[in-house]
């Protein structure tokens, strides 16, 4: 779930919670500096030594950070969870109106059977919370081999056809690939965003559940000061061993450090 922090919160608590934190990072940097610093300045700091020091302190800046993040994200779960969260502006029971919202999927010569594979799961879920109609799909190829092209729209038409998704799933391909990703992305916001009030930018390689798609939006409804959510990705189903212990690593502490 989205773990944005709703900025309605007290400024004064808001504030009492920002120098708990930058306090306890500039303590612990501190008094490592000052045992670092220590050791090294007994016979007189060379120019490596000085260089030394400042990378010590500049490096262990950014562990005493995560250590604090994770320290407050441990205290919050176990006091039942943060009053600020973005996910209890949605009232219990039925959710609020939802606006017209594109989903976007850029792609650049990906493998196709995935990336199509993964919409239909997601349009499929769609399908199930009722809401369908205020999602529309959109692939946005970046792709430049003309075999995988065909590929791509071959797919996209059968995928339309199994579930019913012409009207609701594009394809697009972009003439001038220019500035990757980001530049897709902003070409079509640019010709076609006017046409709805929100969009959900995915990874080729992403799948998100309906009731998640629609919780977004609907809290986007509940929350007109705020202008983006986003929450962390997690693997599913990697099969490298590298993937698996990210993966494992991802479940085991992420939720301190999302909290936090």
């Amino acid at each position: 779930m989205p773990v944005f922090i709703s900025d309605k919160m007290d400024p004064g608590r808001l504030n009492r919670r920002r120098f708990l934190f930058f306090s306890g990072i500039l303590l612990l940097t501190g008094l490592a500096t000052w045992l670092m610093a220590d050791l090294l300045w007994r016979d007189g700091l060379t120019g490596i030594e000085l260089t030394l020091l400042v990378l010590f302190v500049i490096l262990f800046a950014h562990i005493a950070a995560g250590f604090c993040t994770a320290v407050v994200g441990f205290y919050v779960i176990h006091r039942g969870g943060d009053n600020c969260r973005i996910t209890r502006t949605l009232p219990a029971g039925e959710l609020p109106s939802l606006a017209s919202t594109a989903v976007v999927m850029p792609v650049f010569n990906e493998d196709v059977s995935r990336v199509f594979e993964g919409l239909r799961v997601i349009f499929r879920s769609v399908q199930e919370t009722k809401k369908l109609e205020h999602f529309d799909f959109f692939i946005l190829s970046d792709s430049n081999q003309p075999n995988q092209w065909i590929k791509e729209e071959v797919a996209w038409v059968e995928l339309c056809k199994q579930v019913g998704g012409l009207g609701k799933i594009f394809y697009r391909k972009r003439r001038q690939t220019i500035n990757k990703k980001a530049g897709n992305v902003a070409d079509f916001l640019r010709r076609w965003g006017r046409r709805y009030r929100y969009a959900v930018v995915l990874d080729a390689d992403s799948i998100m559940t309906g009731r998640a798609l629609v919780q977004l939006v609907a809290m986007m409804e509940r929350n007109l000061h705020v202008g983006i959510i986003q929450t962390a990705p997690r693997i599913v189903n990697g099969e490298s061993l590298y993937a698996r212990i990210q993966s494992f690593a991802n479940r085991l502490y992420s939720p301190l450090f999302l909290a936090g």
